[in-house]
């Protein structure tokens, strides 16, 4: 395992480094639903193929569901898990 000779408070900061990353791509992701700006609304392959599927407004709300259940992820990982 990658941790078996890291010691458990850098493991535990190494979480909470990982928490972290993805309470922010889960806030990345509100504000592109959010927001919509170019970047992100127009120009990204993936969201333009999710749109092409789905259509706008199902598409909002999937990757809404989705930054929500990364926010919150990360959230309770970060404060209520103890890590």
């Amino acid at each position: 395992m990658i941790f078996s000779r890291i010691t458990k408070k850098r493991q535990s900061n190494i979480v909470n480094l990982l928490d972290i990353a993805i309470v922010a791509w889960g806030l990345y992701e509100l504000f592109g639903i959010t927001v919509k700006p170019g970047f992100y609304w127009e120009r990204s392959r993936r969201m333009q193929l999710t749109r092409a599927r789905l259509g706008d407004r199902n598409a909002t709300i999937v990757y809404l569901v989705f930054a929500l259940v990364l926010v919150g992820f990360g959230l309770w990982s970060l404060f209520l898990r103890g890590g």
